[in-house]
């Protein structure tokens, strides 16, 4: 995935134990009805899911994380911007 186009960021997920792969899939489809090219990734460790995205704005940005964050099974999130 490619930061030459607009902004790249990460998006670190814990969720409630367990329901890693249905918020999983739940964030897949988010990022499928705003538009925006991603990856997501069940992992291992300190978080639940990690999220990966190209946005063009900081707004879309803003879109992203907010409806993770009011995802049924989030307990936190963390968002990192690629410079």
């Amino acid at each position: 995935m490619s930061s030459n186009n607009g902004i790249f960021a990460i998006v670190l997920v814990n969720t409630i134990v367990g329901r890693e792969h249905e918020v999983a899939s739940n964030i897949r489809r988010i990022l499928k009805a705003l538009g925006i090219e991603g990856s997501v990734y069940v992992t291992y460790g300190l978080y639940d899911i990690v999220v990966c995205f190209n946005a063009k704005s900081l707004k879309d940005v803003d879109k992203v994380v907010t409806s993770i964050r009011a995802s049924n099974g989030v307990r936190e999130s963390a968002t990192l911007i690629a410079s």
